[in-house]
């Protein structure tokens, strides 16, 4: 008989369910397109109109999103963990908090998905030292629409033109950032 300790994920196995997260500014967001030029009920992006750069936030420690919908409104909420705590980090980290995102993330399936079209999303944080050194962001949406399923190649256009990474071995914030 088989033992517990036999029992092994697949190697990309991420028990969080978030591979990959980047946040676009709301202040440069001006709207999205949808599948056969539909409504947002589609629920499937094809389009973006954006000004500003694509922030990637390196989550190597994992990262996990869930939502919830009462009375019509659906929360939505990414969760990451960063090994690490230093002054780069907290001062990036506390310039996020006083903007609103649009967070766009890649799930172990290897969908983007993407929430906050309305009014963006916010973002907070909070160090430890215990259980592992580091720092959890949290990004949050209260919103009248479900998530947004995005496809691929919008966010591989958005890579190409404005990527900048934001992770515990460097970090910078967007040229065009307002403080």
């Amino acid at each position: 008989m088989s033992s517990v300790k036999d029992i092994k994920p697949p190697t990309a196995y991420r028990p969080d369910g978030v591979v990959e997260l980047y946040v676009l500014e709301y202040v440069g967001f001006g709207g999205f397109k949808f599948v056969n030029d539909g409504l947002c009920d589609t629920c499937l992006v094809t389009g973006v109109q954006y000004t500003g750069d694509l922030i990637r936030i390196d989550t190597p420690d994992g990262a996990k999103y869930s939502s919830s919908l009462q009375s019509s409104i659906y929360t939505h909420k990414v969760e990451a963990f960063i090994g690490d705590i230093s002054a780069d980090m907290s001062s990036v980290l506390h310039t996020l908090t006083k903007r609103r995102v649009l967070p766009v993330f890649k799930t172990t399936t290897g969908r983007y998905l993407c929430f906050g079209y309305d009014a963006g999303a916010s973002v907070s944080y909070g160090n430890q030292t215990n259980d592992g050194l580091g720092s959890t962001i949290v990004i949050t949406a209260k919103s009248i629409h479900p998530v947004f399923e995005v496809e691929g190649q919008v966010l591989k256009e958005l890579r190409m033109h404005s990527l900048v990474t934001v992770s515990y071995t460097h970090l910078t914030l967007p040229t065009n950032s307002l403080v």
